[in-house]
C-alpha cells in the first residue's frame, strides 16, 4: 500500500494514548470556521397604488443559496508536464472508487492528522491526495505524503510537507518523488457545516473514526464522527463491542458505520459514498479504559483504521 498506509498503521500504534494526551483544541484548531450560515433577508412589497389601504402582500423570503460541498485540488509536476485543477462536490453519492469522490476532513482523537482527496473518472488526474503523516497542532506546516493518479494507471508517490491555513480548509503542499519530481500545489475545501477538524478535545459523547480503505492499491482515507451521543452507540466493551456512527457533516466521510462483537467474532459495515462494504471476520484491538479501538478487516477491499469514543 501507498505510504500514507502508515498514517493509519501509526493510529493503530498510537491510538490509546492519542484519546487522552495532547490538547489540539489548546492551538485554536476546535475554534476553526470554514463557512458562515446564510442570513435570511426579508422583503415586504405592497402596490403603491393602494396606500390608503391596508396591505395584504404576503411577505416574501429571499435565502442565500447553500454553498455545495466541494474540494479542489490545484497540482502542479513540471518533471511530468503535469498543470491540473481538480475539482468534485463531495456530496456527489457515487462509488469513492469508481466516480467523482472527494474528502477533506481530519481526526483530532485518533490519529490528529490530515487527508484531502479529489478525482474521478472524467477529471483530468484519477486522484490526488494529499495526507499529512504526522500529528496537526492547527494551522502550520506538517510532514505529508503526496499521491497522483496518472490517467495510465501509473501513479506518483511522493514526500513532503503541507501547510495548513488559519481557517483549516486550505493550504498548500510539496513534496518530492523517489525519481527527484516536485510536486507541488493548493487545496480548497469549502462549503462543509462543520470544520474539517470536527473534534474538541471537550466534546463529551462524540464518536470518531478514520479508515484507510485499499482497493488493488488505491486508497482513500474517510472518516465520520458525530457529537451527539443520540446518534450513535460505543460502549467499547472488550467482550461485547457494539459501536455505531449514523451521519457526519465533513466532506465526502463515512456516512455509516458499525462494529458488533456480541457473539465473540467481530463484524463490521460502513458506507462510503453510494458503496456499502460488509466484513464477517473483523481483527479488533480494544482499550476499554480509553474507550477506543482499532480494526483491520479484509474482503474485496482492505480495511485497516480506528475509532475513538469520548
Amino acid at each position: 500500500m501507498f505510504r500514507s498506509a502508515s498514517l493509519v498503521v501509526a493510529a493503530v500504534a498510537l491510538v490509546a494514548g492519542c484519546s487522552s494526551s495532547g490538547d489540539p483544541a489548546e492551538s485554536g484548531s476546535g475554534d476553526a470556521v470554514v463557512a458562515s450560515t446564510s442570513v435570511p433577508t426579508t422583503d415586504l412589497s405592497a402596490d403603491a397604488g393602494d396606500a390608503a389601504a391596508p396591505s395584504t402582500a404576503a411577505p416574501t423570503t429571499t435565502i442565500a443559496p447553500v454553498e455545495p460541498q466541494v474540494v479542489t485540488v490545484d497540482v502542479r509536476v513540471p518533471a511530468h508536464a503535469i498543470d491540473a485543477s481538480v475539482s468534485v462536490d463531495a456530496e456527489v453519492d457515487g462509488d469513492p472508487f469508481d466516480d467523482d469522490f472527494a474528502t477533506c476532513s481530519a481526526y483530532r482523537s485518533v490519529a490528529g492528522a490530515y487527508a484531502v482527496g479529489v478525482g474521478g473518472p472524467d477529471a483530468d488526474l484519477p486522484w490526488v491526495s494529499i495526507v499529512s503523516a504526522a500529528r496537526i497542532d492547527g494551522a502550520g506546516e506538517v510532514a505529508a505524503d503526496v499521491r497522483v493518479d496518472l490517467p495510465d494507471g501509473s501513479e506518483i508517490d511522493a514526500a513532503g510537507t503541507m501547510t495548513l491555513d488559519a481557517d483549516l480548509a486550505s493550504g498548500t503542499f510539496t513534496a518530492t518523488a523517489a525519481d527527484g519530481a516536485v510536486v507541488e500545489g493548493d487545496f480548497d475545501c469549502a462549503g462543509s457545516e462543520r470544520p474539517p477538524v470536527t473534534m474538541a478535545a471537550t466534546d463529551e459523547g462524540a464518536i470518531e473514526v478514520v479508515a484507510l480503505i485499499d482497493r488493488d492499491g488505491h486508497e482513500r482515507v474517510v472518516t465520520a464522527a458525530t457529537l451527539d451521543a443520540d446518534d450513535a452507540d460505543c460502549p467499547a466493551d472488550p467482550t461485547s463491542v457494539v459501536v455505531r456512527v449514523d451521519g457526519d457533516a465533513t466532506l465526502g466521510a463515512i456516512s455509516m458505520f458499525e462494529i458488533d462483537q456480541t457473539d465473540g467474532a467481530a463484524v463490521m459495515r460502513l458506507r462510503v459514498g453510494a458503496t456499502i462494504y460488509e466484513f464477517d471476520d473483523v481483527v479488533l484491538d480494544l482499550d476499554d479504559a480509553e474507550r477506543v479501538g482499532t480494526f483491520i478487516a479484509a474482503d474485496d477491499v482492505a480495511v485497516v483504521g480506528a475509532f475513538s469514543c469520548t
